[in-house]
Protein backbone atom coordinates (compact mmCIF):
# COMPACT_ATOMS: atom_id res chain seq x y z
CA UNK A 1 0.00 0.00 0.00
CA UNK A 2 1.37 3.32 -0.81
CA UNK A 3 0.42 6.43 1.32
CA UNK A 4 -0.40 9.71 -0.81
CA UNK A 5 -0.46 13.04 0.76
CA UNK A 6 -3.21 15.44 -0.50
CA UNK A 7 -2.41 19.50 -1.05
CA UNK A 8 -4.13 19.98 2.62
CA UNK A 9 -1.29 17.73 4.02
CA UNK A 10 -4.02 15.28 5.26
CA UNK A 11 -2.78 11.54 4.24
CA UNK A 12 -4.93 9.05 2.27
CA UNK A 13 -4.08 5.65 1.46
CA UNK A 14 -3.79 4.31 -2.25
CA UNK A 15 -3.75 0.76 -3.03
CA UNK A 16 -1.69 -0.92 -5.97
CA UNK A 17 -1.56 -4.75 -6.32
CA UNK A 18 1.80 -5.91 -7.25
CA UNK A 19 0.73 -8.77 -9.43
CA UNK A 20 -0.98 -11.99 -9.95
CA UNK A 21 1.45 -14.64 -8.97
CA UNK A 22 -1.40 -17.50 -9.84
CA UNK A 23 -0.49 -16.67 -13.69
CA UNK A 24 2.87 -15.08 -13.15
CA UNK A 25 1.70 -11.60 -13.78
CA UNK A 26 3.50 -8.56 -12.58
CA UNK A 27 2.66 -4.75 -12.64
CA UNK A 28 5.79 -3.79 -11.68
CA UNK A 29 9.19 -3.43 -13.53
CA UNK A 30 12.45 -4.96 -13.11
CA UNK A 31 15.86 -4.46 -15.08
CA UNK A 32 15.80 -5.04 -18.35
CA UNK A 33 18.85 -6.78 -18.97
CA UNK A 34 19.71 -8.46 -15.38
CA UNK A 35 16.20 -9.14 -14.46
CA UNK A 36 16.11 -9.97 -10.34
CA UNK A 37 19.56 -10.49 -10.06
CA UNK A 38 19.38 -6.59 -9.43
CA UNK A 39 17.32 -5.87 -6.28
CA UNK A 40 15.57 -2.90 -7.82
CA UNK A 41 11.69 -2.90 -8.82
CA UNK A 42 10.07 0.51 -10.22
CA UNK A 43 5.97 0.46 -9.58
CA UNK A 44 3.95 2.86 -11.91
CA UNK A 45 1.66 4.87 -9.98
CA UNK A 46 -1.09 7.17 -11.56
CA UNK A 47 -0.27 11.02 -11.58
CA UNK A 48 -3.63 11.68 -9.09
CA UNK A 49 -1.70 9.64 -6.52
CA UNK A 50 1.66 11.63 -6.49
CA UNK A 51 -0.25 14.29 -4.33
CA UNK A 52 2.84 16.78 -3.20
CA UNK A 53 5.13 14.38 -3.11
CA UNK A 54 9.02 15.16 -3.80
CA UNK A 55 10.38 15.02 -7.60
CA UNK A 56 14.31 13.93 -6.29
CA UNK A 57 15.18 14.83 -10.18
CA UNK A 58 13.73 18.24 -10.04
CA UNK A 59 16.05 20.51 -11.67
CA UNK A 60 16.03 23.73 -9.59
CA UNK A 61 17.53 21.17 -7.15
CA UNK A 62 18.86 18.33 -8.29
CA UNK A 63 22.51 18.62 -9.32
CA UNK A 64 23.69 15.53 -10.72
CA UNK A 65 27.14 16.11 -11.31
CA UNK A 66 27.64 17.39 -7.47
CA UNK A 67 31.36 15.86 -6.65
CA UNK A 68 30.87 13.33 -4.22
CA UNK A 69 34.17 12.36 -2.09
CA UNK A 70 34.96 9.31 -0.16
CA UNK A 71 33.47 9.51 3.37
CA UNK A 72 31.08 11.85 2.63
CA UNK A 73 27.88 11.97 4.25
CA UNK A 74 24.94 10.88 2.65
CA UNK A 75 21.62 10.54 3.85
CA UNK A 76 18.44 7.28 3.57
CA UNK A 77 15.26 8.63 4.51
CA UNK A 78 13.08 4.96 5.43
CA UNK A 79 11.81 3.23 8.03
CA UNK A 80 14.15 1.24 10.59
CA UNK A 81 12.32 -1.01 12.22
CA UNK A 82 8.94 0.25 11.04
CA UNK A 83 9.32 3.78 12.60
CA UNK A 84 7.88 7.11 11.54
CA UNK A 85 7.93 10.53 12.05
CA UNK A 86 5.32 13.31 12.42
CA UNK A 87 2.80 9.72 11.59
CA UNK A 88 3.91 8.96 8.37
CA UNK A 89 7.37 10.60 7.14
CA UNK A 90 10.38 8.73 6.83
CA UNK A 91 13.24 9.01 9.59
CA UNK A 92 16.38 9.95 7.74
CA UNK A 93 19.64 8.02 8.47
CA UNK A 94 22.83 9.44 8.23
CA UNK A 95 25.27 6.98 6.45
CA UNK A 96 28.88 7.88 4.46
CA UNK A 97 30.32 7.01 1.16
CA UNK A 98 32.33 3.98 1.40
CA UNK A 99 33.77 2.75 -2.04
CA UNK A 100 34.34 5.02 -5.14
CA UNK A 101 31.82 6.32 -7.44
CA UNK A 102 34.53 6.34 -10.41
CA UNK A 103 36.42 3.20 -10.21
CA UNK A 104 36.25 -0.16 -9.09
CA UNK A 105 34.33 -3.31 -8.52
CA UNK A 106 30.94 -2.42 -9.53
CA UNK A 107 31.21 0.82 -10.88
CA UNK A 108 28.00 0.91 -13.08
CA UNK A 109 26.14 -1.16 -10.75
CA UNK A 110 26.52 -0.29 -7.25
CA UNK A 111 28.50 1.28 -4.50
CA UNK A 112 29.00 0.62 -1.00
CA UNK A 113 27.83 2.78 2.24
CA UNK A 114 29.03 2.92 5.87
CA UNK A 115 25.77 2.95 8.09
CA UNK A 116 24.15 1.87 10.74
CA UNK A 117 20.89 0.87 9.06
CA UNK A 118 18.25 -1.58 10.20
CA UNK A 119 15.07 -3.61 8.62
CA UNK A 120 12.67 -1.52 7.04
CA UNK A 121 15.25 0.73 5.12
CA UNK A 122 15.54 -1.05 2.16
CA UNK A 123 14.01 1.12 -1.07
CA UNK A 124 14.85 3.99 0.68
CA UNK A 125 16.66 6.95 -1.89
CA UNK A 126 20.40 7.56 -1.03
CA UNK A 127 20.85 11.67 -1.25
CA UNK A 128 23.65 14.25 -1.09
CA UNK A 129 22.37 16.80 0.33
CA UNK A 130 24.62 20.78 0.20
CA UNK A 131 23.63 23.95 1.72
CA UNK A 132 24.71 26.80 -0.12
CA UNK A 133 27.66 26.03 -1.43
CA UNK A 134 28.58 22.60 -3.42
CA UNK A 135 31.31 21.40 -6.28
CA UNK A 136 29.94 20.45 -9.61
CA UNK A 137 31.67 19.20 -12.53
CA UNK A 138 31.27 21.20 -15.81
CA UNK A 139 31.39 18.83 -18.84
CA UNK A 140 31.82 21.63 -20.90
CA UNK A 141 35.45 22.28 -19.25
CA UNK A 142 35.65 19.08 -17.67
CA UNK A 143 37.03 20.88 -14.34
CA UNK A 144 35.26 21.76 -11.14
CA UNK A 145 33.27 24.79 -10.26
CA UNK A 146 31.31 26.30 -7.52
CA UNK A 147 28.01 26.33 -6.67
CA UNK A 148 25.94 28.61 -4.92
CA UNK A 149 22.44 28.11 -3.78
CA UNK A 150 20.29 27.47 -0.72
CA UNK A 151 19.66 23.58 -1.30
CA UNK A 152 20.91 21.26 -3.58
CA UNK A 153 21.11 17.58 -3.57
CA UNK A 154 22.30 14.54 -5.92
CA UNK A 155 20.22 11.53 -5.99
CA UNK A 156 22.77 8.90 -6.28
CA UNK A 157 20.70 5.48 -6.41
CA UNK A 158 18.53 2.63 -3.90
CA UNK A 159 19.33 1.40 -0.94
CA UNK A 160 19.33 -2.36 -0.98
CA UNK A 161 20.23 -3.46 2.65
CA UNK A 162 23.37 -4.29 4.71
CA UNK A 163 25.91 -6.83 3.89
CA UNK A 164 26.13 -10.23 6.05
CA UNK A 165 23.14 -8.78 9.04
CA UNK A 166 23.14 -11.65 10.53
CA UNK A 167 26.82 -11.82 11.56
CA UNK A 168 26.80 -9.83 15.08
CA UNK A 169 30.50 -8.59 14.10
CA UNK A 170 29.27 -7.17 10.56
CA UNK A 171 31.08 -4.08 9.68
CA UNK A 172 27.99 -2.24 8.70
CA UNK A 173 28.05 -1.28 5.33
CA UNK A 174 24.96 -1.22 2.60
CA UNK A 175 24.92 -1.50 -1.03
CA UNK A 176 23.44 0.98 -2.97
CA UNK A 177 22.09 0.22 -6.64
CA UNK A 178 23.20 3.41 -8.65
CA UNK A 179 20.72 6.11 -9.91
CA UNK A 180 21.62 4.36 -13.87
CA UNK A 181 20.03 1.35 -13.04
CA UNK A 182 17.03 3.02 -11.43
CA UNK A 183 16.42 4.78 -14.79
CA UNK A 184 17.29 1.50 -16.90
CA UNK A 185 14.56 -0.05 -14.90
CA UNK A 186 12.00 2.96 -15.04
CA UNK A 187 12.91 3.32 -18.81
CA UNK A 188 12.75 -0.62 -19.81
CA UNK A 189 9.42 -1.04 -18.64
CA UNK A 190 9.87 -4.92 -18.56
CA UNK A 191 7.41 -6.33 -16.10
CA UNK A 192 8.91 -8.36 -13.74
CA UNK A 193 8.02 -12.63 -13.48
CA UNK A 194 6.26 -13.59 -10.39
CA UNK A 195 6.46 -17.29 -9.77
CA UNK A 196 4.55 -19.50 -6.95
CA UNK A 197 6.96 -21.63 -4.55
CA UNK A 198 6.48 -24.84 -4.48
CA UNK A 199 4.36 -26.57 -1.45
CA UNK A 200 7.18 -28.70 1.05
Amino acid sequence: MLVRVNHQLAWSPVVYLLGDASNQTATWFQHPIRGQNIDVGALPIESSDVGVGKDLLDPTGHDPDMFIDLGQDLFLPGYPLGLTASGTMPIWKRASLASSLEVGHGLSLFFYVDTATREGMSGAPCLAISNWRHYSLDRTTNKMRAVERPLSWRFLGVYSGRLNPSDSFEAQIGIVWRDSVVQETISGRIAACVRLGSAS
